[in-house]
């Protein structure tokens, strides 16, 4: 079994364990960086789960909260809820913080990332959810599930890249 956090509870060789409440509020804090070890495996299941738990949720800028989202708020709530796991709460930080994979690597709970001028600068960010689906955070509709293969997105598509999870 892998190890991991969800909010108020330890999940650690099948042994579970009650975290303090505020363990708990701290876990739910504000987005910020953490440290992170390229190897650990996850549950991608609890990705894909958690982030479809936010389907039609509204947008609201900077929003982080089933009240509202924006693209890297939806990324940063996913992975909180689902590992305990703070992530930056901006798309270009969360681009730097991820590592490329090839598009047939791509595994669900990936981060899908675009870009809306010429230069390639990060401007939006979504989770990968497979055959070439993607949810995300839209300012025109909230929380929805996008295709690749949409002449829209299939233009401004960056990269996609995986989240290293923390060190346990």
């Amino acid at each position: 079994m892998n190890n991991h956090t969800r909010p108020g509870i330890r999940i650690r060789a099948g042994i579970m364990t009650v975290i303090p409440v505020t363990a708990v509020l701290l876990t739910l804090g504000a987005c910020a960086p953490t440290a992170f070890d390229p190897g650990h495996p996850f549950d991608r299941d609890g990705i894909v789960l958690a982030a479809r738990a936010c389907l039609g949720a509204p947008y609201r800028w900077g929003g982080a909260t089933p009240a509202g989202f924006d693209c890297s708020g939806l990324v940063c709530h996913v992975y909180r809820q689902e590992y305990g796991l703070s992530l930056p709460h901006n798309s270009s930080a969360l681009y730097r913080r991820t590592k490329t994979v090839t598009m047939r690597n791509a595994a669900r709970g990936d981060l899908v990332f675009f870009s809306e001028d010429r230069r390639g600068t990060v401007t939006h960010v979504g989770i990968y959810l497979g055959g070439a689906r993607f949810i995300h955070a839209t300012s025109s509709r909230g929380v929805i599930i996008s295709s690749l293969d949409e002449p829209y997105y299939r233009r401004r598509f960056l990269a996609v890249r995986q989240v290293p999870l923390p060190r346990s």
